[in-house]
């Protein structure tokens, strides 16, 4: 730990300046993160360094200066970096929040103790008679921006890296996938970069004060990026903005130098206390966006056990519709000597006809064509063509397309749904007498997400007569013949929305549409009906579909 802490820190020096002081980012850093036992470590890592370059320069300075730069400032940051350890932690819940309020305070504090060591060592130096040494503030001055500065540039883009990718099981194809998919990567290369060396090669090339606007001019990338990604944005575009500013430094005791370094301090300063901020909301905003799609989910599962519950229902009234058939004609066979044929054909019609009502009802609740067809089939011959059929409108299926069959099972019943509830909506309405009915329907894929596009259209003939007299139906078995409740549009839509689709309504003298677009989510998983506490995979059959059950096995005749 010495030796590498050593090492880094001598690095860093060869590139540092006392405007500018890299070191002072890897002092605080290391305190930070480094666990407090690997402290000692660090202090000898230092001393190390500094022991070189006061050996080396210790005949010209004197003695006192190569004892008293000898101490190592890291080790002054210690107990206030401690302290702050114990009552105000600036990285919390291992790596996972940081406080950026308390790391800018820690940062003033740190740098004002190291700004008055520096200052300290540098009156202590022994310098030639004839030096014009410069005053005491602007001293002060230029050691405490280059420490505060030099902590702005290292800390905050090694802190939110460390949030980044704190326990993440990264492999280098994940990495990588991540890399190319990740929205800050594309503007920080695609355009933080760019706009940063334009500036910097314009401040580079440009003398007077149109140098010093173009270097402070370096804090529009720190502000554009800070409000896109928050603190996180604050930290990568400060980093680059500060070295970019180090690169276009003339002269290093320049005062327009020192005051742009001061304005990208203050803004990077600034933007971190802002993107935190902004990022609170936007972590705020995600949880929201999760707690909705975690509601969505939940709607969705009771919508599926409701649909399980009505199969089940469908299922009962089939088999007593059968047994009640069966016990009906065995009764006439038993009776039919004592009965006219007249009359006895008058039975078995009353109950052929009382069968297809319960069948029709059976219809309503889950259609039958559903679990031998599917969809597209329930859809052209269902209960909606029937009852068209029934009252003498013209019905029209057209689907377009060839991702129908691909859409999950939930929500290819959820269609055929929306598609009855609409129905009932459209033929609800008194003052209109409609004579045809186009269903049309669409699915496709975009970016990787299935789709349906859902079009019912009402209107004339074509040429905007009115109808003539036609059968009418009494609402209420219009409602039961196709399974709805009729709750009217804003059924419609709240259904819609469970899969997070759209309702469009537009009615004119001649016609009525409304158009229905659904979205489908891979996120929810197909439930195992045959065991409702069970989940299963997606891959698992459709579970609306009727699949023949086995007999069980007898193990003897069952006592009277």
């Amino acid at each position: 730990m010495a030796a590498l802490y050593g090492l880094a820190y001598t690095l860093l020096r060869g590139f540092s300046f006392s405007q500018w002081f890299l070191p002072a980012g890897l002092r605080l850093t290391c305190l930070l993160l480094v666990p407090v036992r690997y402290w000692p470590a660090l202090v000898v890592g230092e001393v190390a360094s500094l022991g070189v370059s006061s050996y080396e320069c210790g005949s010209t300075y004197g003695p006192a200066w190569t004892v008293l730069n000898m101490l190592p400032p890291i080790a002054l940051a210690m107990p206030v970096v401690f302290w702050f350890h114990r009552h105000r932690a600036i990285v919390t819940q291992r790596g996972r929040a940081i406080h950026v309020n308390r790391l800018l305070a820690l940062t003033l504090v740190v740098s004002g103790l190291w700004m008055v060591l520096f200052t300290g060592t540098v009156y202590l130096m022994r310098v030639p008679p004839a030096y014009d040494a410069p005053g005491l503030l602007p001293r002060l001055t230029r050691y405490f921006l280059g420490n505060f500065l030099g902590v702005l540039t290292v800390t905050p883009l090694v802190l939110a890296g460390l949030q980044t990718f704190k326990d993440q099981h990264w492999t280098w194809p994940k990495l990588l996938g991540a890399l190319r998919t990740s929205r800050p990567v594309h503007e920080g290369l695609g355009l933080l970069l760019p706009l940063t060396a334009l500036l910097c090669w314009v401040a580079i090339l440009s003398v007077g004060d149109f140098h010093q606007v173009a270097q402070i001019a370096l804090f529009v990338p720190v502000v554009w990026f800070s409000f896109r990604h928050g603190w996180k944005g604050a930290a990568v575009s400060g980093t680059l903005s500060s070295v970019a500013v180090a690169l276009t430094i003339e002269q290093l005791r320049d005062p327009a130098t020192m005051q742009a370094q001061a304005f990208i301090a203050f803004a990077v300063s600034s933007m971190l206390l802002w993107g935190a901020h902004i990022s609170l909301l936007h972590r705020r905003d995600e949880e929201e966006r999760l707690d909705t799609l975690r509601a969505l989910e939940l709607a969705q599962e009771g919508y599926i056990m409701s649909e399980a519950r009505m199969r089940q229902t469908a299922d009962a009234f089939e088999s007593m519709g059968r047994g009640l058939l069966d016990a009906h004609l065995k009764l006439v066979d038993r009776f039919r000597h004592f009965l006219s044929e007249s009359e006895e054909h008058l039975h078995r019609r009353e109950s052929i006809s009382s069968n297809v009502q319960v069948h029709r009802l059976v219809d309503g609740l889950f259609p039958r064509a559903w679990q031998t067809r599917g969809m597209l089939e329930t859809l052209r011959e269902g209960p909606i063509h029937s009852l068209m059929d029934d009252l003498g409108i013209h019905y029209g299926f057209v689907p377009i397309g060839d991702g129908l069959d691909r859409l999950s099972p939930h929500l290819q019943l959820a269609v055929y749904r929306l598609a009855c509830e609409t129905v009932a909506y459209q033929f609800a309405r008194p003052d209109r007498t409609w004579v045809e009915l186009r269903l049309t329907l669409r699915a496709g894929t975009w970016c990787g997400a299935r789709w349906v596009a859902l079009v019912l259209e009402t209107g004339s003939l074509g040429n905007g007569t009115p109808a003539g007299e036609r059968p009418s139906m009494d609402r209420r078995l219009m409602l039961s013949r196709l399974g709805v409740c009729g709750f009217g549009l804003s059924s419609i839509r709240n259904r819609a929305g469970t899969f997070r689709g759209k309702v469009h309504e537009r009615l004119t003298p001649v016609s009525h549409r409304i158009s229905i677009f659904l979205r489908d989510t891979d996120a929810l998983a197909v439930m195992d009906y045959s065991n409702p506490i069970a989940h299963e995979p997606r891959t698992r059959p459709d579970p609306y579909r009727w699949q023949a059950t086995p007999p069980r096995p007898s193990s003897g005749p069952l006592p009277h």
